[in-house]
C-alpha cells in the first residue's frame, strides 16, 4: 500500500484528500441535522406538556 502511494501523483493525492474531507463533512452534517430534529421533537413535547399543565391550573 505504501509503495502505491509513493508512485501516485501529488494531484491525485490532493484529490483523494479533498474527497475524504467532503465525505467526512457530509457524515458530520447528516448527524447534526438528525440530532437537531430530535431536539426539536423534545422541545415540542416539552412545550405541549407545559401548556397542558398550565391549562389545568387555570381551570
Amino acid at each position: 500500500m505504501l509503495g502505491k502511494m509513493k508512485d501516485m501523483k501529488i494531484s491525485n493525492m490532493i484529490m483523494i484528500g479533498f474527497a475524504l474531507v467532503i465525505v467526512l463533512a457530509a457524515i458530520v452534517g447528516y448527524s447534526g441535522i438528525s440530532g437537531l430534529s430530535q431536539v426539536t421533537d423534545r422541545v415540542d413535547k416539552a412545550c405541549w406538556l407545559w401548556e397542558s399543565t398550565r391549562r389545568r391550573k387555570n381551570c
